[in-house]
C-alpha cells in the first residue's frame, strides 16, 4: 500500500477500546495523510461509560506517522442518529471524498485500495452514490472484480460530498413516494419493496432512532447504486455497533475474505444494478436472519407505529388486543354524512398549542355544516368546557391510561366511536401513537387525514408544536390561517383573592427528571420578593411548600383557575412546559427551566410567537446547536435539570423584569 495513502478517512468511535484498537491498527497500516476522528459523548445514565469513552479516545491519540488529524469529540451524548450523521456532515465540510469506518468494522487490507480506486473512478458518475467494503454473497465466486447493488451497507464504506449533500435525515418525501408506490418501480422483488417500506415507515414514525436507513432512502430515491467488491472486505467484530442496541445485529457472523482483491485496470463496469446478485444478498442478509422478523410482523405495523421493538411481548399483545376489539361486530350508525371526528389525546400543554384551531375548523367553509365530534383527553376537560365547547357538537372523553390497560374500557370507547360513525377523521398529532391509530381505524371514516399520509408532509421537522399544528390545519382547510400565536379569549374573571403584584412559581413536573429542586425555587422566590416587592403565588399539581412566604395554591386550582392566575402575573417561573404554554397564550412573561426535554418542539418558543419567554438549560444543552438538541432530545432528556443553578436563572429574571 502507498505509504502516503491520499484518501481521507473518518473514524467513528464511542465506548469500546478493544474493537477500536483493532480497527485503528488497520488504519495505522494504511497511514492516511488525513484522518478525522469523531466520538459521541458518554450517556449520563450508563455507569462507567465516561471512563470507557476516555480510554477509547486515548487509543486513537497514538498516531506515529505524518498525518493531518482533526477531531470532533462530543462532551454529551447525541445518540446514534445525530452523532453519526453529524460526524459525516463535519467530514464532508472538510473534504470532497473519503472513507468512513466505525469502531467495530475491521477492514481487509484490500479495502483501502478498493475504496481509493473506486472513489477516483466514479467521482463524477452521479448514479454511483457510495462504495462499500461489504458484500453478503457468503464467499460466492463471481467473474468480475465488483458489481453495482441496491444494498447500501455502511460497514466500511466511502462516498463523495456530492452524494452526501443529498442526505435527507427526515425522509421528507417518503409519504408521497409511498402513496405513489415508488419502491415497486425500484425493486423487481415485491418482498424487497415491502421490506424497505416497513423500514422507512419505522424511521418516519420514530420507532427507531438511526441514520443509515435514511442514507439508503436517499440513495434509492436518487436512483443511486453502491459499488460492491467481489469479496467481502469487512468483518464486524462487535457484539453491537457504535450506538446499536440489539442483541443480534444483522450479518454479525459474516465472513471476511482474507484474499487480496487485485483490480484489473482495464475493467470498466457500467453502473447498472445486478439484480441476480442482489437477490442472493437479500436472502443471505434478511431471510436467514431475525431482521426479517420485521416483514413477518408487517400486518401489525398500522397498529404499532410507536412500538420501538416489535419483539416486545407486552406491546405485541396490546396490538393484538386492539385488533381483536376492533373486529368485534357492532351496529354502526347508518348516517355518517357530514360527520367529522377530531382525535386529540395529547397532554395539557399540547392541547393549549392546538385548541385555537378548533374555531378555525368550525368556521371554515369546508366543515361549517359538519357535525364535529372531538375525541379528547379528559385531563384538559375543564379547560375545554370553559373556553372551547362552542366549537364542537359532541365530545367523547378518553382516559389514555385506561385506554392502554383496561380491555373493557377500550371496548367501551371503540364502541362509542364505531356506533357514532364518521365519514372524515383527522389526527393532527405529529408523533402518532398506537392509541390514536386504533381510534382512527374505529371511526370507519372513508377519509382520514394525519401526518405522513396523502399530502400531509411536514415542510420542516424543526418546528415549535404550535407551528406544526398550524401547518396541519392549513393543509386540511386548504387556506392560510392568520393566527400568529396561541391565545385565550374572554378569560373568566374569578375571585381568587390575588395580590396586585405577584410572580407565579410552578414547581410541578410530570417527570421527576424535570423537577428543579425546591431549594432552588425558594432562593429565587426570596430574591424576587426582596428586589421587586412581588408576592409569590405557588401553584402546581401536588401539595408543596417553599422555604419562604408564599400564597400556596398547589393542588387547589383547576386548569381554568390556573389560566386566570397566570394571565394576571408579572412573571411565571416553571420547570414544566405546560404552564409556559399558558403564559404564551396569555402573553405573560415567563421563564422555563428545562433539562432539554422535547427541545424545540415544546420548548424554545420562537420570538415571532411571543418574545417574552426565556428558556434556561444546563450548560450541556447550551453547548449544542438548535438542530442537534432537537434530534438528541426528541424522545426526552436524561440530563440532570439541577445542573442549573439559581445564579444562572437570576440574570434572566432581571432581563425580563427590568
Amino acid at each position: 500500500m502507498d505509504p502516503k495513502f491520499k484518501q481521507p478517512i473518518l473514524f467513528i468511535i464511542f465506548n469500546r477500546p478493544e474493537t477500536t484498537r483493532k480497527v485503528f491498527d488497520r488504519i495505522k497500516e494504511a497511514k492516511p495523510q488525513k484522518l478525522f476522528i469523531a466520538a459521541d459523548g458518554p450517556r449520563d445514565e450508563k455507569e462507567g461509560e465516561k471512563e470507557l469513552c476516555e480510554e477509547t479516545r486515548k487509543i486513537v491519540a497514538d498516531i506515529d506517522w505524518p498525518c493531518e488529524v482533526k477531531t470532533l469529540f462530543r462532551k454529551e451524548n447525541l445518540g446514534c442518529k445525530s452523532a453519526v450523521s453529524g460526524a459525516i456532515n463535519w467530514f464532508f465540510d472538510n473534504v470532497d471524498q473519503g472513507i468512513i469506518l466505525e469502531d467495530d468494522c475491521l477492514p481487509n487490507k484490500s479495502f483501502f485500495t478498493f475504496c481509493e480506486q473506486m472513489l477516483d473512478k466514479y467521482k463524477d458518475d452521479k448514479k454511483v452514490m457510495m462504495v462499500t467494503g461489504t458484500n453478503y454473497l457468503n464467499l460466492l465466486e463471481i467473474n468480475k472484480d465488483y458489481f453495482f447493488s441496491q444494498y447500501f451497507s455502511i460497514w466500511g464504506w466511502a462516498t463523495w460530498k456530492r452524494a452526501w449533500k443529498m442526505y435527507d435525515i427526515n425522509m421528507s418525501g417518503w409519504p408521497k413516494y409511498k402513496e405513489q408506490k415508488r419502491l415497486g418501480g425500484i425493486f423487481k422483488s415485491p418482498i424487497t419493496a415491502k421490506f424497505y417500506e416497513i423500514m422507512f415507515d419505522q424511521v418516519q414514525n420514530n420507532m427507531v432512532s438511526t441514520w443509515d436507513i435514511q442514507w439508503a432512502y436517499t440513495c434509492l430515491f436518487n436512483e443511486g447504486l453502491s459499488c460492491t467488491p467481489k469479496y467481502n472486505l469487512i468483518k464486524n467484530i462487535g457484539q453491537s455497533g457504535t450506538h446499536i442496541n440489539t442483541d443480534n445485529p444483522k450479518g454479525l457472523n459474516l465472513l471476511m475474505d482474507t484474499r487480496d482483491l487485485e483490480l484489473s485496470n482495464s475493467e470498466n463496469i457500467k453502473p447498472i444494478p445486478d439484480y441476480s446478485l442482489d437477490k442472493i444478498q437479500f436472502k443471505n442478509l434478511h431471510i436467514k436472519r431475525k431482521v426479517f422478523d420485521y416483514y413477518l410482523y408487517a400486518p401489525l405495523i398500522p397498529l404499532a407505529r410507536k412500538i420501538r421493538s416489535l419483539r416486545n411481548y407486552k406491546n405485541i399483545t396490546k396490538s393484538i388486543l386492539y385488533g381483536v376489539i376492533l373486529r368485534i361486530p357492532l351496529r354502526k350508525n347508518r348516517s355518517t354524512q357530514n360527520k367529522l371526528l377530531i382525535i386529540k389525546l395529547d397532554a395539557i400543554g399540547d392541547y393549549i398549542l392546538f385548541r385555537n384551531f378548533l374555531e378555525e375548523v368550525r368556521k371554515s367553509e369546508k366543515y361549517r355544516d359538519y357535525k364535529i365530534t372531538l375525541c379528547g383527553n379528559e385531563l384538559w376537560r375543564n379547560l375545554f368546557e370553559n373556553f372551547d365547547k362552542d366549537f364542537v357538537d359532541d365530545v367523547i372523553w378518553v382516559s389514555p391510561i385506561k385506554f392502554r390497560k383496561n380491555p373493557f374500557y377500550i371496548y367501551k370507547i371503540i364502541r362509542k366511536i364505531k356506533k357514532a360513525g364518521f365519514d372524515i377523521a383527522i389526527n393532527p398529532m405529529y408523533s402518532k401513537t398506537l392509541q390514536t391509530d386504533v381510534l382512527m381505524k374505529a371511526s370507519g371514516a372513508t377519509e382520514k387525514y394525519q401526518w405522513g399520509e396523502k399530502f400531509f408532509t411536514l415542510s420542516d421537522k424543526y418546528q415549535f408544536e404550535f407551528n406544526i399544528n398550524k401547518e396541519f390545519f392549513e393543509k386540511l382547510l386548504n387556506k392560510k390561517i392568520e393566527i400568529k400565536s396561541p391565545n385565550f379569549v374572554n378569560i373568566p374573571q374569578l375571585d381568587l383573592k390575588l395580590p396586585e403584584k405577584f410572580a407565579v412559581i410552578f414547581t410541578g413536573a410530570s417527570d421527576p427528571k424535570r423537577r428543579w429542586g425546591l431549594k432552588n425555587f425558594s432562593q429565587i422566590a426570596k430574591i424576587i420578593n426582596q428586589r421587586y416587592d412581588y408576592k409569590i403565588v405557588l401553584v402546581g399539581g401536588e401539595k408543596e411548600e417553599l422555604d419562604t412566604e408564599t400564597i400556596n395554591m398547589t393542588g387547589k386550582t383547576s386548569l381554568t383557575e390556573l389560566v386566570n392566575i397566570i394571565s394576571k402575573a408579572k412573571i411565571l417561573i416553571s420547570n414544566d412546559s405546560s404552564p409556559v404554554h399558558v403564559a404564551i397564550a396569555t402573553k405573560t412573561p415567563a421563564i422555563c427551566i428545562s433539562n432539554g426535554n422535547t427541545f424545540g418542539r415544546f420548548t424554545s418558543c420562537p420570538n415571532d410567537i411571543f418574545d417574552k419567554i426565556e428558556y434556561v438549560y444546563p450548560d450541556t444543552v447550551d453547548d449544542h446547536s438548535f438542530k442537534e438538541n432537537f434530534d438528541r432530545f426528541y424522545f426526552g432528556s436524561t440530563v440532570n435539570i439541577n445542573e442549573i443553578t439559581p445564579e444562572k436563572v437570576l440574570p434572566v429574571i432581571e432581563k425580563i423584569l427590568k
